[in-house]
């Protein structure tokens, strides 16, 4: 299996998605800046995604995707499809039941993930409508997930990849109509239900050219759905946490005027390589890891091989996102309603997450190693050890560091669940600790240290020059130092490497 190849193909389709999704961070920038009603839409539009971690990409897909896998080498067509139809079924029952819940319930809801709005009532009621209007979007793009989970152990990853870039391209027309900014974000709220619908049908149309109709009517609660449920509840416990650490995140920092929003722009950012890289090893790893986790030299290599590949890339990127947080957000968003300050403040937390992003990276690929072993609860169980860990330390830096505290928080918790996890792996025999992959890993670390003091170097003397000039010149001199430095001392043969 062309593991990296696959990757880069996914991530190719992924840049093409954050491409649209600059586009409409800059319109969100240009046109709410980072104002209180954008916090309040940031708000609206997670509370969808918190839960679409549980029915979508999280929990559901941790527990089907290894039992799908071995249903299709061994099961027959019809075993497939009865298992497929029985997941989608039980799935939208979840996803209606829950969404008509939240939306009776979303005042108390709003009150506890942002009760810093509670005060006012007028942005509290505005977030409760917002919210409303947005929730069911959970429908659509948990369904989509899911479809995409089947199209991806079917070795299709085009359809699932690419369907983000009819949600950006959505939200970008809709930003375009109504004349104020409050207008805008009662269009953006509906923006995401359209965008939900298109998604999900564009990845549906795979399922229907090789499954046919499935019928939403029929729930036949066979032995593989017994298993996936109880495969799940772990996940669900597990994502559940998640949940909650996103939750008081939000809380935190809705006392904070603006603090939403200098998160969720850094945050944006920072996405960008976690998406290309994270997100593609994480699609395309646990359907392959899944298919070897009887062979154990073989999971090792695509183990060992992923691990590399995420730090040769990541590492690097996190030193020049720290050296040049503010000429990057400088360059992407001080525009419109979006000032210097705004700029400042989310440099700051951009910085702060850059040093977790390989991180962010090593814990979708650990993930994946355990679900594809059968063993969602060790990553649930760390998960729920980092929760307290990451609210302490939010808690006692929100005083002096106010939201890059908040970023500090997460930092320590990804540090911390890595470590545990690849302690946990190696228990059990399954980590790739072979002194080749250890030696490469720690040249790649010293690399892109030695990197950051060039960056500042550069930046030093050219300080007198456009904001774009000086990303292109530090860009193409560190890109030619990490070549050369990879050529004579690291010795990783990119061309053979993604061949392979």
């Amino acid at each position: 299996m062309k593991l990296i190849k696959l990757v880069i193909g996914v991530g190719s389709l992924t840049l093409l998605s954050r491409i649209f999704g600059y586009i409409r961070d800059v319109l969100f920038a240009f046109f709410l800046g980072a104002s209180v009603l954008n916090d309040i839409f940031i708000v609206a539009m997670r509370l969808p995604n918190m839960f679409r971690t549980i029915f979508g990409e999280g929990a559901l897909s941790a527990a089907f995707i290894p039992i799908l896998s071995k249903k299709i080498k061994s099961g027959s067509e019809t075993e497939i499809r009865n298992l497929i139809q029985g997941t989608q079924n039980i799935l939208i029952i979840c996803l209606i039941s829950l969404s008509l819940i939240m939306i009776i319930c979303m005042p108390l809801v709003v009150g506890l993930i942002a009760p810093g709005y509670s005060s006012n009532p007028e942005l509290f009621d505005l977030a409760v409508d917002l919210s409303r209007i947005a929730f069911p979007y959970i429908i659509f793009i948990s369904l989509m997930a899911f479809y995409g989970g089947v199209a991806n152990c079917y070795g299709n990853y085009f359809y699932f990849a690419s369907a983000p870039i009819w949600l950006n391209i959505v939200l970008i027309i809709f930003i375009m109509f109504g004349d104020t900014a409050l207008n805008k974000t009662y269009y953006l709220s509906y923006a995401l239900l359209v965008a939900g619908v298109i998604e999900m049908l564009w990845v549906y149309q795979l399922i229907y050219k090789r499954f046919g109709y499935l019928s939403v009517f029929k729930i036949s609660v066979t032995a593989d759905i017994k298993r996936l449920l109880q495969k799940m509840l772990p996940g669900i416990f597990g994502s559940g946490i998640t949940q909650i650490n996103l939750m008081i995140t939000t809380i935190l920092c809705s006392f904070i005027p603006s603090g939403i929003s200098f998160l969720y722009y850094a945050d944006r950012i920072s996405q960008l390589p976690l998406a290309l890289l994270g997100t593609a090893l994480g699609t395309v790893l646990l359907p392959a890891l899944s298919k070897k986790s009887q062979a154990l030299n073989k999971f090792k290599a695509i183990q060992s091989k992923a691990y590399i590949f995420a730090l040769f890339i990541s590492l690097p990127t996190s030193a020049l996102l720290i050296g040049l947080s503010q000429e990057i957000v400088g360059l992407l968003f001080e525009h419109g309603s979006f000032d210097h300050t705004a700029t400042l403040e989310t440099a700051a937390v951009l910085a702060v997450f850059a040093v977790a992003l390989p991180m962010f990276i090593l814990i979708k690929i650990l993930t994946s190693c355990f679900f594809a072993l059968g063993d969602t609860k060790t990553p649930v169980m760390i998960s729920a050890i980092s929760l307290p860990i990451n609210i302490c330390v939010g808690l006692v830096s929100l005083p002096f560091m106010r939201h890059v505290g908040i970023a500090f928080a997460s930092v320590v918790s990804s540090y911390f669940i890595v470590i545990t996890l690849s302690y946990m792996l190696n228990k059990k025999g399954c980590l790739a600790l072979y002194t080749r992959t250890i030696k490469q890993s720690l040249k790649i670390i010293a690399v892109s240290l030695t990197m950051l003091p060039l960056v500042y170097a550069l930046k030093f003397y050219i300080s007198e020059h456009a904001i774009f000039i000086k990303l292109a010149i530090c860009g193409a001199v560190c890109l030619v130092f990490y070549l050369i430095s990879n050529r004579y001392f690291i010795g990783i043969n990119i061309r053979k490497f993604i061949k392979s």
